[in-house]
């Protein structure tokens, strides 16, 4: 062969050697791009997913702590729980994903800054609805649902600013991607079977990218199944409006409302209220709290009453608020809505109030028998007046009271003159009469803080706190002749009065009474109708032939 052709098949040989060397470092170069793509894509795609799982779970937990608010059960605050147990993993594994970040970086610092507070305010809501007191939210519960809110929406800020970054970095990447693809198929052409090789492993390449979006999506798929069994399984009327010119127009309805109005849910969507079988001034009425809510910027609460066909009247709780404006027909504002039925809650707290009703009355009543039992127990049957029993009782605490702070205190002992010949004149009736005069003026002359009682019989008792022997006397005199003046029926009556007044020889109420009864004794036999007090007694102890001594303190004097 001709050197130059050697020459030339050499020089072709080791070109095409040369050719294959590069096309096999392109080849390679190429494989490690779209390997470096692949990972990158995924990368991205395991951030979004990331970010979104986290924004589901402050959704769940937002959305069990509403649950609980409504119906005040704890079994709507497991969401709340398992998303409070999987918030900080989430934001850790985005940290960790977003590692070499700076920017990121601090977007996950302020978005864990977010879901702290998100859960502070969730967590002291919830206390405050148990009954406790929280610390950190003393504000109205409004303005700390508001606040709940504001920060649910600054969380959906963050995450929607890392998903559009990473947004940018996916399309950048699937560029880079695109671009190596074409580079590396110009390369699978022109080198034939590494060409194809290359090939098989850029479909390598492709599938292990849409197995690992195809695990993103499913993901996703997996959980919005879940959020929509829990929609449909609350157990609450549940949906999303738009608002018509004169009707309510309905975008979705869970499975409690279908049964509640009585269709399939398939058949709400797109339907008017009017077409549903809604009376007209219901439709009227849930216009106006849609309005309302939307002017207020916040959810409406209210109840109402409707016909139910099996149980008569049943009760209604429901809330509504605006979610936003729609991107077709006008702009429409849509309103979400949730209804509960409070039928039995409203039988079982009249049912209380029943009971309620029932027990006070007979806490009254019980409260009457006690007063009545009370007035048996301390008043004289025919006087109305402290019995002796009522009277022993505070002549006692007058005593220690007196001796303990140093004040005076006086008793009168006070008998009606001749009773016995009274009675036997004019009948027992006429007897009781004079007795219930006299407790009558006995009471109607006393000061506020004295004291009147029977003694017993035809004696009364007088206690005079703070009265020392001189006002006691003035006292007793007054008694005395208020008790002469009076205007009797039958014959004059008069009394005889005992004044004694607590000394420090006295040890007890027993030598105060006896003080007293002493001077009563003395005024009988110094001729009755006259006051004597206890100093006095000597004088009045010279035996009267005329007036016989008495061998007891109630009988006939």
């Amino acid at each position: 062969m001709h050197w130059a052709t050697k020459d030339k098949i050499r020089g072709g040989f080791l070109g095409a050697l040369l050719l294959l060397a590069v096309v096999g470092a392109v080849s390679y170069l190429s494989t490690l791009r779209l390997i470096e793509t692949g990972r990158s894509v995924a990368h991205t795609y395991r951030i979004r997913e990331q970010m979104e799982a986290l924004l589901a779970d402050v959704i769940d937990a937002q959305t069990a702590m509403r649950g609980y608010l409504l119906t005040n059960q704890d079994r709507y605050l497991q969401p709340y729980h398992a998303a409070k147990h999987d918030l900080p993993a989430r934001v850790a594994a985005l940290r960790h994903l977003a590692g070499n970040n700076p920017r990121q970086q601090k977007d996950i610092d302020a978005l864990e800054d977010l879901v702290g507070r998100r859960l502070v305010i969730i967590e002291a809501v919830l206390a405050r609805q148990k009954g406790r007191s929280p610390r950190l939210l003393p504000s109205p519960l409004s303005r700390n649902l508001d606040e709940g809110k504001a920060v649910t929406d600054a969380i959906r800020q963050v995450v929607a600013r890392m998903q559009a970054e990473e947004t940018e970095l996916l399309r950048r990447r699937e560029q880079r991607a695109q671009l190596t693809a074409q580079r590396t198929l110009l390369v699978i052409v022109s080198g034939g079977i590494l060409a194809i090789l290359l090939s098989a492993l850029a479909v390598i390449l492709i599938d292990r990218d849409m197995a690992l979006r195809k695990q993103a999506e499913d993901a996703l798929r997996d959980r919005e199944e879940t959020l929509h069994g829990f929609y449909d399984s609350i157990g609450l009327m549940m949906g999303v409006v738009e608002l018509l010119d004169d009707d309510i127009l309905h975008i979705s309805g869970n499975a409690e409302t279908a049964r509640y109005l009585g269709l399939d849910p398939e058949k709400i969507m797109g339907s008017r209220s009017r077409e549903l079988g809604v009376p007209e001034e219901r439709v009227a009425m849930w216009r106006e709290h849609y309005c309302k809510s939307q002017a207020l910027g916040r959810p409406v609460r209210f109840e109402y009453e409707r016909e139910s066909g099996d149980r008569g009247l049943a009760w209604m709780s429901a809330t509504c608020c605006p979610i936003g404006r729609t991107a077709a027909a006008g702009e429409r504002m849509r309103f979400a809505y949730v209804i509960q039925d409070m039928t039995d809650r409203k039988l079982f707290e009249a049912q209380i109030g029943e009971y309620s009703r029932a027990l006070e009355a007979q806490k009254q009543e019980l409260q009457e028998v006690n007063a009545r039992l009370e007035v048996l127990a301390t008043r004289d049957g025919l006087t109305g007046i402290m019995n002796h029993r009522a009277f022993k009782e505070r002549l006692n605490e007058e005593v220690h009271y007196a001796a303990r702070y140093g004040q005076p205190l006086s008793l009168l002992l006070i008998d009606v003159d001749h009773f016995k010949q009274y009675n036997d004149t004019f009948g027992h009736p006429a007897g009781d009469d004079v007795l219930k005069a006299v407790a009558n003026v006995l009471e109607r002359e006393a000061r506020v803080s004295d004291m009147v009682a029977r003694y017993g019989g035809e004696e009364f008792a007088m206690v005079l706190r703070h009265t020392a022997q001189e006002g006691a006397m003035i006292m007793a005199e007054r008694l005395r002749a208020a008790i002469e003046a009076h205007p009797w029926i039958q014959r004059p009556v008069t009394v005889s009065v005992g004044v004694a007044t607590q000394v420090p020889q006295m040890q007890s109420m027993a030598d105060l009474i006896v003080g007293a009864d002493q001077a009563l004794y003395a005024s009988k036999r110094a001729g009755r109708n006259r006051v004597t007090p206890a100093h006095a007694m000597a004088s009045a102890n010279t035996p009267d032939p005329a007036v016989p001594p008495s061998p007891t303190l109630c009988g006939s004097r």
